[in-house]
């Protein structure tokens, strides 16, 4: 009888694949997640109002969101073709030319670079000389 094996075999239930499946079958269920950068900034927004701060953020201004339009216009650039020229989304350039987001410094250098324009410092609107 040597030849049989006479050791036990435990069978074990796979791991719950949802959070439901987990509390159904009575595993401590925790909420727990990393902030995304939408919540991080969101929860700034809340902090700044609880402590009755009246911070303005500061949006991109009307007169550089123009200059980005034109600037493109004149480099025969679409939207979409500078956003994938940037590595970007679409919806961040129109977010730029609509005046509706925080303006990011090296966003805007690469931007300019890429429409032959100064976007950010003394030299707004002049072009790039080469």
């Amino acid at each position: 009888m040597s030849h049989q094996d006479w050791d036990p075999i435990v069978f074990k239930k796979r791991a719950p694949r949802s959070a439901n499946e987990a509390r159904a079958r009575g595993v401590k269920v925790s909420k727990e997640r990393a902030n995304t950068k939408n919540e991080a900034y969101k929860n700034t927004l809340n902090a700044r109002k609880v402590e009755n701060e009246e911070i303005k953020i500061q949006k991109i201004d009307l007169n550089l969101s123009k200059l980005i339009q034109k600037a493109r216009f004149n480099a025969k650039i679409s939207q979409k073709g500078l956003a994938e020229k940037l590595n970007l989304q679409l919806s961040v350039i129109q977010g730029y030319e609509s005046g509706k987001v925080i303006p990011n410094k090296t966003l805007l250098y690469k931007m300019g670079k890429m429409l032959n324009i100064h976007l950010t410092g003394k030299n707004i609107g002049k072009k790039i000389k080469e």
